[in-house]
């Protein structure tokens, strides 16, 4: 089966909240009071991006418009997983643009559309990412801890515990 590319993917919105709150660490390093929330919340942030990185996935929310130029499709391959949530998909001929309702989600990234489309562009927005912690895997949620715990402690040498921890849920690019 032959999937579209797309030929633009623009960031339009990142979470302004990280999926695992400073309360929620705080407690996991065992520190009560308030004067280095900003620090953690920095390290917090490292750990996240690290974690994503490393496992070629979207963590933290973000949002993304994918334009698909001159297509005649029923399937589409969106560029980015996790896909949380599919905020609109717009048809684009002309000065005419229609919204599109009738689709399905299949393996985190597919669009499968009940019609056969056929236009000049194509624009997906889209949410990528975990709301919180609920949501977000344990393995994910223990490796930010475990990071953001050793970089509060300034024990650079330990990141390959870290990296073992990812390891099996790496996701190779290709």
């Amino acid at each position: 089966m032959e999937y579209t590319k797309y030929y633009s993917l623009e960031k339009i919105a990142v979470a302004s909240n990280p999926v695992i709150s400073l309360e929620e660490v705080k407690q996991y390093l065992r520190v009560e009071h308030n004067d280095e929330d900003e620090i953690i919340k920095d390290m917090i942030l490292a750990a996240l991006q690290t974690a994503e990185q490393f496992l070629n996935i979207e963590i933290i929310p973000k949002k993304y418009i994918a334009k698909y130029q001159n297509i005649l499709l029923r399937k589409c391959i969106l560029p980015l997983n996790p896909i949380s949530k599919i905020n609109a998909i717009r048809i684009k001929n002309y000065n005419e643009i229609k919204l599109i309702t009738n689709f399905e989600m299949t393996n985190d990234k597919i669009l499968n559309f009940k019609d056969l489309i056929y236009t000049n562009e194509l624009e997906i927005d889209f949410t990528t990412g975990f709301e919180n912690t609920e949501v977000l895997p344990k393995f994910i949620k223990q490796g930010v801890l475990l990071h953001t715990l050793k970089l509060y402690e300034r024990k650079i040498d330990a990141f390959d515990e870290i990296y073992l921890i990812y390891q099996p849920y790496k996701k190779i690019r290709i």
